[in-house]
């Protein structure tokens, strides 16, 4: 399953890569390039733009339109609607930042590109494929900070 989300969504974007979901975001596109690129590459649309979500609907190409500005009930939404997986797993999370696969990378390999806490607390890392981000992860904090969330996400009635 792959998404494109509009330029409103970026914290659902990445939370969906982080699920391992491929999710394109475009920051600066026309609504005729969106629909394009999702029914060339068979992507769900997520949006806000009600306009949008009728054009798509016409074309026959699968689209959310979420009505609220609250995170928690949007991504229930979208894990509703789609029986999305919401369990964190690194070994399929995509960057956040590009979209790209994550690859495990030796401890040793991160050494001073990571902060020296995080060096000496961590002892699994993951690298961005994606030769011009190669963005480095690790699970911390802020990984049971998305837990929670998720967590509310489930929960949500």
């Amino acid at each position: 399953m792959k998404f494109l989300s509009d330029a409103m969504h970026g914290r659902i974007t990445r939370f969906l890569r982080i699920l391992g979901y491929d999710t394109f975001y475009p920051f600066d596109m026309d609504d005729s390039e969106i629909l394009k690129i999702a029914k060339k590459e068979n992507r769900i649309i997520i949006t806000r733009d009600i306009q949008l979500s009728q054009r798509a609907k016409s074309k026959n190409i699968p689209v959310i339109l979420l009505t609220s500005v609250d995170f928690i009930k949007n991504f229930n939404k979208i894990y509703k609607t789609f029986s999305i997986n919401l369990e964190l797993n690194s070994s399929k999370s995509r960057c956040p930042i590009c979209n790209s696969e994550l690859i495990p990378i030796k401890k040793e390999a991160v050494f001073g590109k990571v902060p020296q806490k995080t060096y000496q607390r961590f002892k699994k890392f993951w690298i961005c494929k994606n030769k011009e981000c190669g963005k480095i992860y690790y699970e911390g904090i802020h990984w049971e900070k998305m837990r929670k969330q998720l967590e509310k996400v489930k929960n949500l009635k």
